[in-house]
């Protein structure tokens, strides 16, 4: 089973620079994916900020909003996030080294939960969550 935290779910949806990569790499996997609740809370966020930074016009935003729900609606499966998943993010993040944010460490509590490898873009939180013990990979590594 493979999670994917909002860097990837973005990235699959608009125009970056790892983006036709994890293209190729997403209609390859042949594996369970999920992600949570949080994420759809996250990229709706991200996605606003590229609007009102004007990376997405008003009618890009629409089509990236389609394009996100039907990715999800064929791919992945939505699951929820637990109380329990807040208290692990809370013990997961109260560690000063390494440094991983509040956001992400709900993400691994979610993914542990499940059993799942991280999939993520973030190198930081790839490595809070190898720190941890939690699996996780950066399925197209910079450039």
């Amino acid at each position: 089973m493979l999670y994917l935290d909002t860097s990837v779910l973005i990235a699959l949806v608009t125009a970056e620079p790892r983006s036709a990569a994890l293209r190729s790499w997403a209609a390859a996997v042949d594996d369970v994916l999920v992600t949570s609740d949080w994420s759809l809370t996250e990229a709706a966020s991200g996605l606003s900020i590229k609007q009102r930074t004007a990376v997405l016009t008003e009618v890009e935003r629409l089509v990236v909003d389609r394009a996100l729900s039907r990715f999800l609606a064929e791919n992945v499966e939505v699951v929820g996030v637990h109380r329990a998943d807040y208290r692990t993010a809370a013990r997961l993040s109260a560690r000063p080294t390494p440094p991983l944010r509040a956001a992400d460490a709900l993400h691994l509590a979610v993914a542990a939960r499940h059993d799942a490898v991280l999939h993520t873009l973030d190198d930081q939180q790839a490595a809070g969550a190898r720190a941890h013990d939690i699996g996780a990979v950066v399925p197209v590594p910079r450039a």
